[in-house]
């Protein structure tokens, strides 16, 4: 019997090549690489979260911080965001002011000053632009501007409205079709006009149910989806405004919300709810059965923190756009 080496076909029993050796050692190899990443990541939060958010449908992944010109261009209290043909449109409302970007975030221009008067704000707050006007809406002084797409005023819209004592307090706006939607914060209702004379089309919702309305969205039905600040939560409306339901996360719309002062509000073409929850610092997602789906963010100054964060806008290339107020940026995210 021999007494010499011990060779791998001993240890297995069959005949091993040299191109099977060479395999398993490949495997092998592979195994220890990928053991060490995931050991790795697991050690870095947020370098595991930026690999793996690819890979999770549905949610957002940092694409971009936009924040203003050096100097006195950087934003102070940026409150909403909208989209209009590459345009970006912020209201700098600390400023006094609406700024201005391309698509990609670099800035091209601001106009506004304090002030009553035409092209003026005290308190520069919604947002909403066509293919060539924005809406801006002065919380302050109750009124909406308009101007082209390049900053020059051209009026002021549903003047009849502010004049009867109807429109107080106006937010967030929606444009959608021939309406426009608008969040009166003290009367606590959405207003709906009609953009062809201003004239106003219907009130919605009643105390009980929106209180502080900071933030209105549409879904592909016509649905309405008013965010009640002051209520913690959201109450959907049917398209002539009767009410259908209550959105915090509990089952009834009813239970301690997982909302926290809900701001900006944007519905996903498949119908997911995203709500800035501003005093959590966080968007929080909710299927149309009102659970949610996920949160995203925490207080902080990272790419994926906020510091009271307000207005959301989702564009048509599905980006979700975010101001965060406190941090003086708007947060891009692809979605």
């Amino acid at each position: 019997m021999s007494t010499g080496s011990f060779s791998l076909r001993d240890l297995l029993g069959f005949p091993v090549s040299r191109r099977w050796v060479y395999t398993l050692f490949t495997l092998l190899s592979l195994l220890q690489i990928s053991l060490f990443t995931v050991t790795y990541l697991q050690g870095q939060p947020r370098l595991l979260r930026q690999v793996l958010a690819p890979m999770t449908p549905g949610r957002p992944v940092f694409d971009r911080m936009i924040y203003g010109a050096l100097g006195e261009g950087m934003f102070n209290k940026p409150m909403a965001v909208t989209w209009s043909l590459d345009r970006i449109f912020v209201s700098d409302t600390g400023n006094q002011r609406v700024q201005v970007f391309d698509s990609a975030g670099n800035f091209l221009f601001h106009f506004g000053e304090q002030g009553s008067g035409p092209g003026q704000f005290l308190f520069p707050y919604g947002l909403a632009a066509s293919a060539d006007l924005l809406y801006v809406a002065d919380l302050y002084t109750g009124r909406i501007s308009t101007f082209d797409l390049a900053g020059n005023f051209q009026g002021y819209f549903a003047e009849a409205a502010r004049e009867a004592g109807k429109l107080l307090s106006p937010g967030a706006l929606l444009l959608s079709g021939d309406k426009l939607y608008v969040t009166d914060v003290r009367r606590s209702r959405v207003l709906v006009f009609s953009l062809a004379d201003g004239s106003l089309l219907n009130e919605i919702g009643m105390e009980e149910d929106i209180l502080a309305p900071n933030g209105v969205a549409l879904d592909r039905a016509g649905n309405i989806y008013v965010s009640s600040a002051a209520r913690h939560r959201i109450a959907v409306y049917a398209p002539d405004g009767r009410p259908i339901r209550l959105i915090n996360g509990t089952p009834d719309g009813h239970g301690t919300s997982a909302l926290l002062n809900p701001r900006g509000i944007a519905v996903t073409a498949d119908g997911r709810i995203v709500v800035v929850s501003k005093l959590t610092h966080q968007l929080a997602v909710f299927d149309q059965g009102g659970s949610v789906l996920f949160t995203h963010g925490g207080l902080g100054t990272g790419l994926e923190q906020f510091s009271f964060p307000n207005g959301l806008y989702l564009d048509p290339a599905g980006r979700l756009l975010v101001t965060d107020t406190v941090n003086r940026r708007v947060a891009v995210y692809r979605w």
